[in-house]
């Protein structure tokens, strides 16, 4: 096998199962070296228990990791273990750049306390903590950040020169943006009231793309959507829901007053491409989709070419696309 090219074994190792990588690894020491590196490179949650035992035994397999992630669901019947073993293995791979983390609860006060790592990206829908902010505020090479609970209206010392994408709850908006001059895509998960003063600190980075539930911005007047988003390109919009997937007002109102601010919205927003509205009730027809698209569009920029829907059916995951051609609509794909 060593008279194998080096780019063949490559290809080899990616067509090998788990279970007889080992056994080919002791073939060749340039297999042993690929073979490590396809192990430990990436823990996915179904290998995280079995693998930690070897990276908290072996300080060169821990070195190996750089992407790491961990959920509940894969740990329903050893989450205890979990928390204490992750804090250990979060101390010993101080080569780990991506990290994403669904397990809800308190953990982020336990594991971020002695790792050392840099991440380039993070995904952690932890409680909020001090812990988890005295992380955050050493993490300046973060690129992408993902985060669930609200943040105390405080000052951070915050320093994210390439954070490029950010998703979380307007509290941590408010107090990321001024510190992520690079940030261009932006998920707005929740907001704490309608306030056209909300919006202001999008002013402060050059959105491209924006997804924000429509009670965030239906206060805003079209004049103020184009002087805090001069930039933007694709915008999706939501319509929140409470736990029995109501609207908090009537559907007949939220969706006429959706109707109208994009009218008096969509035409000012001159850098705009793709909309996508996720929620609409009256779209659950072709029929009622079309005609819907056509009125919001009537007086938009021709570089809007793309428009998704996905209706308000429950657990529908139906994405329903148009793109506009010599001035018409036509629906080109239904999507997952």
């Amino acid at each position: 096998m060593s008279a194998l090219p080096f780019d063949l074994l490559v290809e080899i190792v990616n067509f090998v199962d788990l279970q007889s990588l080992p056994a080919l690894a002791l073939a060749d020491k340039n297999m042993l070296a690929l073979a490590l590196d396809y192990l430990y490179t990436s823990i996915p949650p179904e290998r995280f228990l079995a693998a930690s035992v070897s990276i908290l035994g072996n300080a060169s397999l821990a070195a190996r990791v750089r992407t790491l992630e961990v959920n509940r669901k894969e740990h329903q019947t050893s989450y205890a273990r979990v928390v204490p073993v992750l804090t250990d293995v979060l101390a010993a791979t101080n080569n780990l750049r991506h990290l994403n983390l669904s397990l809800e609860g308190t953990y982020s006060e336990v594991i971020f306390g002695r790792t050392k790592c840099q991440l380039r990206t993070l995904s952690c829908n932890a409680f909020t903590s001090k812990r988890l902010i005295q992380f955050l505020e050493q993490q300046s090479s973060l690129e992408e950040l993902n985060l669930t609970h609200s943040l105390l209206p405080t000052n951070h010392s915050w320093d994210f020169p390439r954070l490029r994408r950010f998703s979380g709850p307007m509290t941590w908006i408010d107090s990321v943006l001024p510190f992520a001059p690079t940030l261009s895509h932006l998920v707005i998960t929740s907001t704490r009231r309608s306030d056209r003063q909300e919006l202001e600190v999008l002013a402060q980075s050059l959105i491209t793309h924006l997804e924000v539930p429509f009670s965030a911005v239906q206060m805003a007047r079209a004049v103020e959507m184009r002087r805090v988003l001069p930039y933007l390109q694709s915008f999706v919009i939501s319509m929140q829901r409470d736990w029995r997937g109501l609207l908090p007002d009537p559907p007949d109102n939220v969706e006429r007053t959706l109707k109208h601010w994009l009218l008096d919205v969509l035409p000012v927003l001159s850098s705009l491409r793709r909309v996508t509205v996720l929620g609409y009730e009256e779209t659950e027809t072709p029929e009622g989709a079309i005609d819907f698209i056509r009125e919001v569009t009537a007086r938009v920029p021709p570089l809007l070419s793309e428009f998704s829907i996905r209706p308000a059916i429950q657990f529908s995951q139906e994405l329903r696309v148009w793109r506009r051609e010599h001035d018409e609509w036509k629906q080109v794909i239904a999507a997952q």
